[in-house]
């Protein structure tokens, strides 16, 4: 971005210059290119398919896990709605918040897994 955006920016651009896209996917797709893109996007397909997997799994009467698993879930998607707004994947503290919200959907199955055996 920071080499190439000065040659292709146009000549009314108000910045000439800029480390970054205020779009997670077309950053992605411009640093990586469409094999990277279609990775990333398929970290994320994979989370959302096996944490609503882990969520049809708890029991209704456990609603704190529930409200763990369908908290991160949502929260997960707030972040990549963000993402279509902001590069906020290069902001290490919210991408490491987001890594850790990601994780407790798996938490959760773990003892899920350890209450049933």
């Amino acid at each position: 971005m920071k080499r190439l955006y000065p040659v292709y920016a146009p000549p009314e651009a108000l910045r000439r210059h800029t480390s970054h896209l205020h779009n997670t996917p077309l950053q992605i797709a411009v640093e990586r290119g469409l094999v990277g893109l279609a990775l990333w996007l398929w970290i994320f397909l994979a989370f959302f398919v096996r944490a609503g997997r882990i969520l049809r799994r708890v029991p209704p009467g456990a609603a704190a896990d529930r409200a763990l698993v369908a908290g991160a879930l949502a929260a997960v998607a707030a972040f990549l709605v963000s993402g279509l707004f902001e590069y906020n994947f290069g902001d290490t503290e919210v991408l490491l918040v987001t890594l850790a919200v990601m994780a407790l959907p798996f938490v959760v199955e773990r003892e899920l897994e350890r209450r049933a055996a």
